[in-house]
């Protein structure tokens, strides 16, 4: 929200839009005082390549397959410092979850496959040996 949306005072010259914290209001019989000039502001220029430069560098860099494997280990890399290893406690724990669960759905998948084939045995009357 802007300052000219917020104020809903009387006209303060402090608070006009652009004006600094530290101005002071005019006094009452000289009318209002301009604002200070605002300090210079310096832009440091960068040489950006050109379009035609960066993309035929990207398609030499394509073609190339030994840029292509090394760029892709780089990235693997990269990513590979960023994983949050676990513990050897942690490790542990969660292979003994992962081993736990794979046995109870096991033998959950075996229960059902014999009640199915079961009821199925039923309805077409077979019975095997």
């Amino acid at each position: 929200m802007s300052t000219r949306q917020q104020d809903s005072g009387p006209a303060n010259p402090a608070k006009r839009v652009g004006a600094s914290s530290s101005a002071r209001p005019a006094p009452p019989d000289s009318g209002t005082r301009p604002l200070p000039p605002r300090p210079a502001v310096t832009t440091r220029q960068v040489a950006t390549p050109s379009v035609a430069q960066v993309v035929t560098r990207e398609t030499e860099e394509a073609n190339d397959p030994i840029s292509r494997i090394r760029r892709a280990l780089n990235e693997t890399m990269a990513e590979l410092r960023k994983v949050t290893w676990p513990t050897p406690n942690e490790l542990r724990n969660l292979t003994i979850v992962v081993i736990g669960l794979s046995a109870f759905v096991g033998l959950t998948l075996g229960l059902l496959d014999a009640i199915f084939a079961l009821i199925i045995q039923l309805i077409t009357g077979t019975a095997t040996k």
